[in-house]
């Protein structure tokens, strides 16, 4: 059995047109075209308007379905595999083993239809790396239609079983408006972006007006279709990355798309050849692009509009290529179902995921990158650890898993704060251990853990946990209390809690520790290093941070002035100061031993913070045991 033939309407490939040529602009950065990712949800409607109308007319339910499936896998799979591979073999040649073991499980995702859950749960990670590096990060799309491939047709076909259409019509336009009001309701920024349960409801917007018709040809069409076409392109230009999406954004995105469908039938316009052939080939256009950008952003490769446009012609020549020699090949194959399943799908994801698997269990070949990648890994690789806290943004978990420096010693000590706590376990361990000092280490991602201070998306939250570890310095008779966070990042009404956290710290019997900041300047000294090992390049760039560099100047000039006053009020308090010994004259170092000692712009690497601990103890001594006179001005003495 064979599914009902669509006549073929040049229209839609062109609204396809607009839409790949939205999300290019966008992508390659080319202004005033600030919101060309509706280009999108654009794509999301017309799949859901073609998916229903493909099926509306069919009863059968598991001949229509095997049909389906079939022309979907090998009108998709072919080309996304092609771009798989070549993906692959650039990611191999570039990416760091971290990375690259990354990537594969993106991969593995993603050829799986479930890339787009992975990306919202690692977009969301304050650790997350940078998502314009991500190359496979537009596969989140394609994850959500194939989820909703899985689940719309044999819905849909059940309902027409009722024979009623008024029943179908009903079922249907109350899962579209109910969706959408979910989504509306729910999305208030950026966080439900990837999700199919924010998302469904466009393809169903789609699928809502295959269920309508229109005569077409008519003046106020044509009218209805420019304006339609005309407000698409200047919300492009009206939307930013800030705008919330979806929701009500995507909604109104949406409505128009529908209103240019079921009005657009034979609009001359959006039939124009350029517009339609983009449409044709905007498929393989949208898979190929955005790997071209993300690695053109591993390598910190700006891209000019010179290169922008050099790149969108790219894109259209493998496009039109691949259109040619892989989808149409791929649409017009005679293979049945259970030879595509077998061939397209489950023989490669079992490639993947066993290619992936070898991948990690080998650390990701760091020797592929040459012998200094594989000297540095060496290196860092016994500390990967060591900053690994169990207690990181843990909301209740035994105090004693969150141990280090001496665990079997009697004198305590507690270190609370932000990533930047966290990012000091290695140089407090080297401290504690030395001294017979057991510490604690309570952290949380952007988090201002001062009793009373409130900042940020997490601002309950941290609060929360700010009362409880301070109701845990008050009954813990601790020896030591240590802050630790990313001072100039929090504002400086915010930072004035400072003050009584040291009040409560006293008032319980322990010292306070203030750990002052390492150098920063706004940009990722692990990737300036990582250039040239990237390239194959000896390296040529300097690296280091300029002490007296402008970065967040304000806020570190009120950060030392508050650090001052501290000093004066509180004479009790240590100051210890890293960067003390990572910077000396006018330059701070970010490399030791050939290695760098950051693992993004301004947290050290396990290994970093262990070798300032230890070039720290070198020069001054240790703060927790009888302090040595003459030290600086930061030790009591």
């Amino acid at each position: 059995m064979q599914l009902v033939k669509l006549k073929y309407r040049k229209d839609i490939d062109g609204l396809r047109g607009i839409a790949i040529l939205l999300v290019l602009t966008y992508h390659f950065q080319l202004h005033p075209v600030t919101g060309g990712f509706i280009g999108v949800d654009i794509f999301f409607v017309i799949s859901g308007f073609l998916i229903a109308s493909l099926l509306g007319n069919e009863k059968t339910l598991l001949p229509t379905l095997v049909n389906f499936y079939n022309r979907r896998i090998k009108r998709l799979l072919p080309l996304f595999l092609v771009v798989s591979v070549a993906t692959t073999i650039i990611a191999a040649i570039l990416m760091l083993p971290e990375d690259f073991i990354n990537y594969l499980k993106s991969l593995r995702d993603a050829s799986l239809f479930k890339s787009n859950v992975l990306f919202d749960r690692e977009t969301k990670n304050y650790f997350a790396p940078n998502a314009r590096e991500l190359p496979l990060l537009h596969t989140w799309s394609l994850s959500i239609e194939w989820q909703f491939y899985l689940l719309f047709p044999a819905l849909f076909l059940l309902t027409q079983k009722t024979n009623s259409l008024k029943i179908k019509n009903i079922l249907l336009f109350s899962a579209a408006i109910g969706l959408a009001a979910f989504s509306v309701t729910t999305t208030h920024s950026n966080d439900a972006y990837f999700l199919t349960s924010a998302r469904a409801f466009e393809l169903l917007i789609g699928a809502c007006v295959a269920q309508l018709n229109v005569r077409s040809g008519r003046l106020e069409n044509k009218l209805v279709v420019l304006i339609c076409v005309i407000s698409l392109v200047g919300l492009a230009m009206v939307f930013t990355p800030a705008t919330p999406f979806p929701g009500a954004n995507a909604l109104a995105v949406c409505i128009l798309t529908a209103l240019t469908l079921l009005y657009g039938n034979g609009n001359s316009v959006l039939s124009n050849k350029f517009l339609v052939h983009t449409g044709k080939i905007s498929y393989s256009a949208y898979l190929w692009h955005w790997p071209l950008i993300a690695f053109l952003a591993y390598l910190q490769i700006a891209i000019s509009i010179p290169l922008a446009i050099l790149l969108i012609v790219l894109v259209f020549l493998l496009s039109h290529a691949t259109y040619i020699w892989i989808e149409e090949p791929g649409r017009r194959s005679k293979m049945p179902l259970k030879k595509s399943v077998a061939l397209l799908f489950l023989a490669p994801v079992l490639i993947i995921m066993l290619f992936a698997l070898f991948v990690r269990w080998n650390d990701g070949f760091p020797q592929r990158l040459g012998d200094e990648a594989m000297q540095v890994y060496n290196k860092i690789k016994p500390f990967s650890l060591i900053n690994q806290s169990s207690c990181h943004d843990k909301t209740s978990i035994p105090l004693e898993t969150c141990a280090t420096g001496d665990i079997l010693s009697n004198r305590r000590a507690i270190l609370i704060g932000d990533s930047h706590a966290r990012h000091y376990l290695g140089f407090v361990n080297i401290l504690a251990d030395q001294a017979h000092l057991k510490v604690y280490g309570l952290t949380g991602s952007e988090c201002l853990i001062l009793p009373g201070a409130k900042t940020g998306r997490f601002s309950e939250a941290c609060a929360e946990k700010a009362a409880r570890y301070y109701e845990i310095i008050r009954t813990g008779h601790f020896n030591y209390v240590l802050l630790g966070q990313r001072w100039i990042g929090y504002p400086a009404q915010q930072l004035e809690y400072l003050d009584a956290a040291i009040q409560s710290i006293i008032k319980s019997g322990a010292t306070p520790v203030i750990l002052k900041s390492v150098a920063e300047d706004g940009t990722s000294k692990r990737d300036c290093f990582y250039r040239h090992i990237k390239i194959r390049r000896s390296a040529e760039e300097d690296c280091s941070i300029d002490r007296n560099n402008l970065f967040a100047i304000e806020a570190k000039n009120h950060v030392a002035s508050l650090f001052n006053r501290i000093h004066e009020k509180y004479p009790s308090v240590i100051f210890i100061d890293p960067q003390s010994v990572q910077c000396q004259d006018k330059k701070c170092l970010t490399v030791i031993d050939n290695t760098p000692i950051y693992e993004d712009m301004h947290h050290l690497s396990g290994f970093g913070s262990v070798q300032i601990g230890k070039l720290y103890h070198e020069r001054y001594g240790n703060p927790f045991m009888a302090p040595i006179c003459g030290s600086p001005p930061d030790h009591a003495c």
